[in-house]
């Protein structure tokens, strides 16, 4: 049985790119909430003033354009996809989100006949979308259209891929799994920044228990929220000071790389196929190394701002490491695009910059019996660096410090990248050859798929690589100290 059937659900789970303070200390009169509540209402044609009179899955189904991608189910508001921009913007998310599926496929490298099928499917579909229009897209969608596939002209060939493909995925057979009757991921997109926020404002009123998470000032600054199955995928960032008073100001994602968009989207429903296949079993640290990799081997390159795991505020100890903001208060400045831990944009994997940092850390560390195990944090105005060491993966990262305030946003940068670097690392050297690693990463994948319990990764990991994850130091035998090793040789 699949980890996450036993496990239950987990009900409401938000995160944002800014690490906002804890939800009972927030302004909870920042924004008009119930005004853009009522906004979003009376935009999708809803009339009723009673919470549980309305049905948000009526309103996706009657306001929004869909389709369906392996295990995910996109969802694009049709008042958007008139203007021709965006039609040609969804085109292209659309072709990244099968390629995606495609990467999920060959992680997982399974020999069921399923995994050839499905990429045959991927194919077809992927030759179908290269030959979608924007101008047609966008001209369906005036007439009242919402079926993409019927709106593109599917024909019986690609109406048979997209019904194939989501057999194999959401059912797990292409990724040589048995998820039974686990249910697709919705994934539903925001163009604008005063679309995500009039949505985010409008499921506080859904549900008043939940208003303290929705109706709240942060909302502002997020990128993605959660609603049980459902995550919402801003398009544009928020204003360079997000603030109530600005949260219609939005800037394009493809502002400062070709392929910002994309990018975003794809780490977004990566984490996605992750919770699919994974459930709860998967640990934080791999969860968003495998998220924002995926986007690596996609595109070349990995700069969004957006960063944390789905898991919202479960955290586990230091591996997780979403603070729940500043002691005095307030909100953790934006996760730096330009910072040093982001060099070559991540088309290394990360893996010069890390080294740098575990360099100055050996130099200006007080542990001088673990040179491999230092990182060195900087902070703006500060005089000195502050070192953080290893463990930080695994049940043995809680022992390590909290950095203090000032040096959390280069310690998330830095993290960031460790994940990364960590994650490749199993996938292409942590097995000895190339070969062997790849074979043992889609077995760790595999294995951890099918064991329940928080623990899955760290039990599977041990399963196949014979170590445990981690250890409190490098006189015990394990990965992450391996992988430690293996980085000083950059």
């Amino acid at each position: 049985m699949h980890a996450r059937k036993a496990a239950g659900r987990l009900a409401i789970a938000t995160i944002c790119w800014l690490t906002a303070a804890p939800l009972a200390a927030a302004d909870q009169s920042a924004l008009p909430y119930q005004v853009l509540a009522d906004r979003f209402r009376a935009e999708h044609g809803i009339e009723s003033e009673v919470p549980s009179d309305c049905d948000l899955q009526e309103t996706l189904d009657s306001g929004f354009a869909r389709l369906r991608v392996g295990a995910l189910d996109l969802r694009y508001p049709r008042s958007a996809l008139v203007e021709r921009r965006r039609a040609d913007e969804l085109i292209g998310i659309c072709g990244g989100l099968l390629e995606l599926q495609g990467q999920w496929i060959d992680w997982f490298d399974s020999e069921d006949p399923a995994a050839d099928e499905a990429r045959a499917h991927l194919l077809v579909l992927s030759r179908w979308v290269r030959r979608w229009r924007g101008s047609k897209l966008a001209g369906e969608a005036q007439g009242g259209g919402l079926d993409l596939a019927a709106m593109a002209g599917a024909g019986p060939k690609e109406l048979d891929a997209l019904a194939g493909l989501a057999r194999a995925m959401t059912g797990g057979a292409a990724l040589g799994l048995e998820l039974g009757e686990a249910p697709s991921r919705t994934l539903v997109f925001a163009p604008q920044r005063e679309d995500f926020v009039e949505l985010a404002c409008f499921l506080g009123w859904l549900d008043a228990r939940n208003r303290p998470v929705y109706w709240h000032g942060g909302v502002a600054g997020w990128t993605e929220l959660w609603w049980n199955e459902l995550q919402v995928i801003a398009l544009e960032y928020p204003g360079v000071s997000p603030s109530p008073g600005s949260w219609r100001q939005g800037i394009p994602m493809d502002s400062r790389e070709e392929s910002g968009l994309l990018q975003h989207v794809l780490q977004r429903a990566a984490h996605e196929q992750a919770w699919h296949a994974f459930g709860r079993g998967l640990s934080p640290v791999f969860e968003a190394g495998l998220a924002q990799n995926a986007v690596i081997a996609l595109l070349g390159q990995n700069n969004t701002r957006s960063g944390g795991s789905a898991r919202g505020n479960q955290t586990r100890a230091y591996e997780m490491f979403v603070p729940g903001g500043l002691s005095e208060g307030g909100v953790l400045p934006p996760q730096n695009a330009d910072s040093a831990w982001r060099e070559a944009l991540g088309a290394d994997w990360f893996v010069k910059a890390l080294r740098a940092g575990q360099r100055r850390g050996a130099k200006e560390g007080q542990r001088r019996g673990d040179r491999l195990a230092q990182f060195a944090l900087t902070a703006p105005g500060a005089s000195r660096a502050f070192v953080v060491h290893a463990p930080f993966l695994g049940s043995e990262a809680g022992s390590a410090a909290v950095p203090p305030d000032r040096y959390l946003p280069d310690y998330l940068e830095f993290f960031r990248a460790y994940k990364s670097a960590f994650v490749r690392w199993l996938e292409t050297a942590a097995g000895g050859s190339a070969r062997a690693s790849r074979a043992k990463f889609s077995k760790l994948l595999a294995l951890t798929a099918t064991l329940d319990g928080q623990d899955a990764f760290e039990r599977a990991a041990e399963q196949v690589y014979g170590l445990p994850l981690s250890a409190a130091s490098r006189e015990e035998p394990s990965l992450e100290w391996e992988f430690l090793a293996w980085l000083a040789r950059r």
